[in-house]
C-alpha cells in the first residue's frame, strides 16, 4: 500500500447543493477545521477515513468507516465505525477527541446546539459535549427548529422543548419542523396512512385548518400544499398558500422543490422531469427544461441537463461545469 493517503478538498460554491456529497466513497472536499495553523482535509486508508494537513500528514489516524463532512458546521463531525455494539455512530471534534461516543445507532446533524440520536431504537438529544440532555425514550424524532422538536410517543406525534418538556401534546399522525412560527401536522394516521394536514403555532393553537393531502414548510411567507387529484383522488397537484391559509398559487404542479421559495423563485415541475423556476405570483421565470434543480442562493441555483451540471442565475443565464 503507499504510504501517502488519497486526500481531496471540498469545492464550497454560491449553491448549497455545489458542496453537498453524494458519495462518501468519493474522497469530496471538506474542510473539518480552519485556522491560521492547520487546514484538515478528509483523507483515506485501506477503506478508513481520518485527516491530514496540508502538506498530507496524518492528522487524525484512519479509525472511521463513515465520516459526514457536512456536519461540522459547529465544530464537530459525525462519524461511524463498526464497535462491539454493531456500527455505531458519535462526533469528533477538530482535534480528534471523540466528544460525544461512538455509541449510538443513528445520529442526525446538531440543530440549535443539540443532535437526535437513537440507541436501540429508542431516540433522544445530545449536546457537544455528549451529555443526554433530552432522555432516549421516544420511538421517533424530528431536528429542533425554533426551539421545539418533534416528538414521537405510542405511534403519535408532539413537540419538546430544548429542557425536554413536552409543550404541545402527542396527538398527531406527524409533524414537520417549525419555521417561521408555523409546522405542518397531519390530524390523522389511520392504518399507517398520513394526510389532513394543516397549520399549528407553536403554542399548538390550529392556524390553518387540516385540509391538505400533504403540505412542507414555511418559506419567506409561502408554503407548498397539495390536495386530491384524478379519478380516484389518489394523485396529487401543489400549489402554495400564506400564514393564514390563502391560497396564493393554485395547485397545478406534479412537484415543488422541497426547500420551497428561496429568493422570491421556487423549482416547479408539471411531469416531475423537467424543471423550471416560478415567482411568487405562479409565472415562470425559469422555462421548464431541466432535469434536475436546487434552490437559489447568493443569486445561483445548480441545475441538471441533459447530464451536465451547472448552475443558473436568477435571469436564466446558464453557466455550465468543466
Amino acid at each position: 500500500m503507499p504510504d501517502n493517503p488519497t486526500t481531496s478538498l471540498v469545492k464550497t460554491a454560491n449553491s448549497p447543493a455545489l458542496a453537498r456529497v453524494s458519495n462518501q466513497l468519493a474522497l469530496t472536499e471538506k474542510l473539518l477545521a480552519k485556522s491560521e495553523e492547520v487546514i484538515l482535509k478528509l483523507c483515506q486508508r485501506d477503506g478508513k477515513y481520518g485527516f491530514c494537513d496540508q502538506f498530507n500528514n496524518v492528522v487524525i489516524d484512519f479509525l472511521y468507516e463513515e465520516v459526514d463532512v457536512l456536519s461540522g458546521n459547529n465544530g464537530l463531525l459525525k462519524v461511524g465505525r463498526f464497535s462491539e455494539w454493531g456500527y455505531t455512530l458519535g462526533y469528533i471534534n477538530r482535534y480528534g477527541k471523540e466528544v460525544v461516543p461512538l455509541v449510538f445507532h443513528a445520529a442526525n446533524w446538531f440543530h440549535e446546539d443539540l443532535a437526535a440520536v437513537m440507541h436501540n431504537f429508542a431516540w433522544g438529544f445530545v449536546d457537544h459535549s455528549g451529555e443526554v440532555k433530552i432522555p432516549l425514550e421516544y420511538e421517533a424524532v424530528e431536528n429542533f427548529s425554533e426551539g421545539l422538536a418533534g416528538i414521537k410517543k405510542n405511534d403519535l406525534w408532539g413537540f419538546v422543548n430544548k429542557s425536554g418538556k413536552v409543550v404541545i401534546s402527542p396527538i398527531y399522525g406527524y409533524v414537520g419542523e417549525f419555521k417561521e412560527g408555523l409546522a405542518y401536522v397531519s390530524a390523522n394516521n389511520k392504518y399507517g396512512y398520513v394526510d389532513n394536514f394543516g397549520y399549528i403555532d407553536t403554542h399548538g393553537i390550529q392556524i390553518i385548518e387540516a385540509q391538505y393531502k400533504w403540505a412542507r414548510d414555511f418559506s419567506e411567507g409561502l408554503a407548498a400544499v397539495s390536495v386530491a387529484f384524478g379519478k380516484w383522488s389518489v394523485e396529487r397537484v401543489w400549489g402554495f398558500i400564506d400564514k393564514v391559509g390563502t391560497q396564493i398559487i393554485a395547485p397545478q404542479f406534479k412537484d415543488v422543490s422541497y426547500g420551497g421559495f428561496r429568493e422570491d423563485l421556487v423549482g416547479v415541475t408539471f411531469d416531475s422531469h423537467k424543471w423550471g423556476f416560478i415567482d411568487r405570483e405562479g409565472k415562470f421565470v425559469i422555462p421548464a427544461k431541466y432535469s434536475a434543480v436546487d434552490w437559489f442562493y447568493n443569486g445561483r441555483a445548480e441545475v441538471e441537463l441533459d447530464g451536465k451540471k451547472g448552475y443558473i442565475d436568477k435571469i436564466g443565464i446558464e453557466y455550465w461545469e468543466d
